[in-house]
């Protein structure tokens, strides 16, 4: 039996019997309650066995519960413009990338670089081969200004006007000895 870190499980009793008890080998790894509810709490391997005593000799069954670990966070920038793309990192290797709407944003599948499509948002998923799933992004892929509009030309101190559809953003000149905005 495989659990992802972190989460829980709920065993049965195997006799169908009342009154056993449950026990964990490694506590380290993961703890059972008198109900059978096993709790990770690390990655490895722990016993689980549940023990029934009088009448019936001190019967038991065990089962044995691997506790697979996690993916780490996922690194890299939450958001990028149109046409952009970046490469989303995860320091916990061997996991599969994917993206929730790839009408917005495509992931390659083993290298994280992210190819946007569209404007909007998705999820970006991190899962590990073990099925293992909790490294997620939302990736918000932000549309690229429009053009800009004014007369391009103007004579020496002199001014002109542009403009841009698209507010909020923030003027610069790549040259501030020749003009500045």
């Amino acid at each position: 039996l495989a659990v992802c870190n972190g989460s829980t499980t709920t065993l049965s009793n195997p006799t169908g019997a009342t009154g056993g008890t449950w026990t964990s080998s490694n506590t380290a790894v993961g703890t059972v309650s008198s109900s059978g509810v096993v709790t990770s709490l690390s990655p490895g391997t722990t016993t689980i066995t549940y023990v029934l005593g009088s009448p019936c000799g001190g019967t038991n069954a065990s089962a044995v519960v691997t506790v697979n670990a996690l993916p780490a966070a996922i690194g890299g920038a939450s958001s990028t413009c149109l046409g952009t793309g970046v490469t989303l990192t995860d320091a916990t290797s061997g996991g599969t990338w994917s993206s929730s709407v790839g009408g917005v944003a495509t992931i390659n599948s083993t290298s994280g670089a992210v190819t946007t499509v569209s404007p909007g948002t998705t999820t970006i998923t991190y899962s590990l081969n073990n099925g293992c799933t909790n490294a997620t992004k939302v990736f918000t892929v932000n549309p690229n200004p429009a053009s800009i509009g004014g007369v391009p030309v103007v004579c020496v101190n002199a001014t002109t006007n542009l403009t841009n559809a698209t507010s909020g953003g923030i003027w610069s000149s790549s040259n501030i000895g020749v003009a500045t905005i």
